[in-house]
């Protein structure tokens, strides 16, 4: 997987991207490898046998010959350029570099001739040393409840004899040792089972591995925060058409259940309506955009929402808060011959997570959830 998961990178951001991801910080682009109009791609696969050999294999093809090219990564982060290091044979599905250095970037080039014309292309990025981190969507997509917490990991370079993990609670200095897995895998999923509910915690992990029979460890991971909350918030959610005696304006009381996170709402939402037809067999839809204007802890003093100083609602596991929404006019503060009241709001953060909330007023239900368009 750690294979494929560099391709999807490259493949999505680009090359030059690629270390800002694995290793937490942006690196210069490795030197271009122009595809050829008339030329295929070939899938260059690599395992690194050990911190001064790797091997490289591919699929044989029909050409005459192949050249093999390699840069690697420098002290300031550029790329040197490209070297021929080996002509091979059309037989030829495979390459052992054994003039490689420990804990150093490489990127081979392979390319496949027919009649003098290059045909074939393929490259490979690779690093001989242990390197391991968080998958990309590790906080936006992993899975989390109050009883337990999932961490991805995924190793680059050498596969480790297993991973050490490390936790400390959110605002602690000092990382404990939490667990040391003995899989020897390129990525794995570990779950954090010893949590306590609506607590926050931040994780980082490294990889090691025997070599020569010592022990070798890579550099720690980027350190992730996640919390034991329920990853979809829940929330009671009903009208309270008495605290208001404006048609263009309504009231929500709003009830978090016990295990959620930290709720922040905004001021831009709508309200989907649809009432009941003069036509017995069809339904009347609108979408009122609606303004959070005040908001309430206990329904009776209020605080009006200033959208200079962001001074916006914020609600915790078992509170209860009160918002006020205006519409351009029209009617939104009862629920009488609706057969669908709905209240959406994007953009809030859940979590610390960009998410959506979304209430059915008339099941007097609410949730919270990621919004997908901001991490993927």
């Amino acid at each position: 997987m750690g294979s494929r998961y560099i391709d999807k990178i490259r493949k999505v951001m680009g090359r030059s991207l690629t270390c800002m991801i694995i290793a937490g910080m942006l690196t210069a682009p490795v030197p271009q490898m122009v595809q050829a109009q008339d030329s295929h791609w070939m899938n260059v696969k690599a395992v690194v046998n050990s911190p001064t050999m790797l091997r490289l294999s591919w699929k044989s093809k029909k050409v005459a010959y192949y050249k093999l090219y390699r840069c690697q990564k420098k002290k300031d982060s550029n790329y040197t350029k490209y070297k021929l290091i080996a002509r091979l044979n059309k037989n030829a599905v495979y390459y052992t570099d054994k003039k490689v250095k420990k804990d150093q970037e490489y990127d081979y080039k392979l390319e496949g001739y027919k009649n003098g014309k290059k045909v074939y292309q393929g490259s490979r990025l690779i690093y001989t040393g242990l390197m391991c981190f968080f998958d990309e969507y590790q906080v936006p997509d992993a899975y989390r409840s109050t009883e337990a917490v999932c961490l991805n990991i995924i190793s680059y370079g050498m596969k480790p004899d297993g991973y050490e993990i490390y936790r400390r609670n959110a605002g602690n200095k000092k990382f404990t040792l939490l667990a040391v897995t003995k899989k020897s895998v390129s990525s794995m999923t570990y779950t954090d089972k010893k949590v306590t509910c609506a607590e926050s915690y931040e994780y980082k992990v490294r990889s090691y591995k025997t070599i020569a029979k010592k022990r070798q460890t890579s550099k720690y991971s980027s350190i992730v925060k996640m919390s034991a909350t329920n990853q979809t918030g829940k929330y009671r959610v009903q009208l309270v058409p008495e605290q208001t005696n404006t048609e263009s304006e309504a009231v929500f009381m709003i009830t978090s259940e016990a295990g959620n996170g930290e709720m922040t709402l905004n001021n831009n939402g709508s309200v989907q309506l649809k009432q009941n037809s003069e036509n017995v067999n069809t339904t009347d839809e609108t979408v009122v955009n609606v303004n959070l204007t005040e908001y309430s802890k206990d329904g009776i003093n209020w605080t009006a929402v200033d959208k200079q100083k962001e001074n916006y609602p914020v609600i915790k596991e078992k509170e209860t808060l009160w918002i006020k929404v205006k519409s351009d006019g029209r009617k939104i503060n009862s629920t009488d011959g609706q057969v669908q009241y709905k209240y959406y709001v994007d953009m809030i953060r859940y979590n610390d997570l960009i998410c959506s909330f979304e209430a059915d007023l008339l099941q007097k239900t609410g949730k919270a959830f990621v919004f997908e368009e901001a991490y993927h």
